[in-house]
């Protein structure tokens, strides 16, 4: 006995119900990831928030690829292990304070407020926890495609 699966490609490629589906289901995506960041990124610029993008690519089948292209999608998703943060290059002095040592800022109280501007010559960053926004935007919405 043999067994035969026939596909129709081009069928398939074509299908408005296949592109219409994928088209809802990235808008939906887009949607659960804004919603995700603003939820779990504390005291950002909103960025990330609008670097979230799509690409539905002809093909057979069709293939949507979702995600951020800010240049810290990876380490907002992925986290990171403890590490130290330096100048580049080495050496280099405060672009905004001739007189600091080093050309790393950043604020007291974090997100700027009314704190002073701090300086230094390296940071021992204490790593960050995954966000796993786009994994959990994706569930959401496929979960919420489905109960329509």
């Amino acid at each position: 006995m043999t067994v035969r699966i026939e596909i129709d490609v081009p069928a398939i490629e074509n299908s408005q119900a296949i592109v219409a589906f994928y088209r809802r289901f990235a808008a939906e995506a887009l949607r659960e990831a804004q919603i995700l960041a603003a939820q779990r990124i504390e005291g950002g610029t909103g960025t990330y928030e609008r670097s979230f993008d799509f690409d539905l690519r002809p093909g057979s089948p069709p293939k949507l690829v979702f995600g951020n292209t800010s240049s810290v999608a990876l380490f907002i998703e992925e986290g990171t292990d403890p590490h130290v943060i330096r100048p580049t290059p080495a050496g280099r002095k405060s672009f905004t304070n001739p007189n600091a040592p080093g050309a790393l800022r950043w604020f007291d109280p974090p997100g700027g407020g009314e704190g002073a501007a701090r300086f230094g010559t390296e940071v021992h960053h204490p790593g960050t926890k995954a966000q796993n926004i786009i994994r959990d935007a994706v569930t959401n919405a496929g979960d919420k495609l489905r109960a329509s």
